[in-house]
């Protein structure tokens, strides 16, 4: 009897212990997620643009994709992305849909400077009819990170 409640007992810690792990690594992609929202509005404001406003909605689509990209579910890149525009569209009336990708980089400055050297990510990050974006980071289990930034117009 003492086995089995002994058992139990480590069962709850582990568990718990990994639920405390999990938390502290949403918590750690969510301050990432931030980091790069002020980051580039940032730039965006240098350039003379509002900023943009964050979308609970589009920011869940944007890490389904991250994660997805992190597990192996989906390749590196954006395949898909017209499926993740379609979902967007039918919960949001807008128009324009636009995302950029990345991996590798180990924050939020790296990952924004990166965009920003890229012509098509950059010309993403410009756009003027673009107010709305959702931004998703996960890591895989090396620790590697994946971004995405989905871009929305309306």
């Amino acid at each position: 009897m003492r086995t089995g409640l002994f058992q139990v007992f480590l069962s709850l810690l582990l568990i718990a212990g990994l639920q405390t792990v999990v938390s502290a690594q949403a918590t750690a992609t969510f301050e990432i997620e931030a980091e790069i929202l002020a980051i580039v509005n940032e730039y965006r404001s240098s350039k003379g643009l509002q900023p943009f406003v964050s979308s609970d909605y589009v920011s869940k689509v944007a890490r389904e994709h991250s994660s997805a990209m992190a597990r192996k579910a989906t390749p590196y890149g954006h395949k898909g992305s017209n499926l993740r525009a379609k979902k967007i569209k039918q919960e949001i009336v807008c128009g324009l849909v636009g995302e950029n990708a990345a991996v590798g980089q180990q924050n939020a400055r790296e990952v924004v400077n990166a965009w920003i050297k890229s012509r098509g990510h950059r010309e993403n990050i410009l756009e003027r009819q673009f107010t709305l974006t959702g931004i998703g980071v996960a890591k895989n289990k090396r620790g590697q990170l994946y971004f995405t930034q989905i871009f929305v117009s309306q």
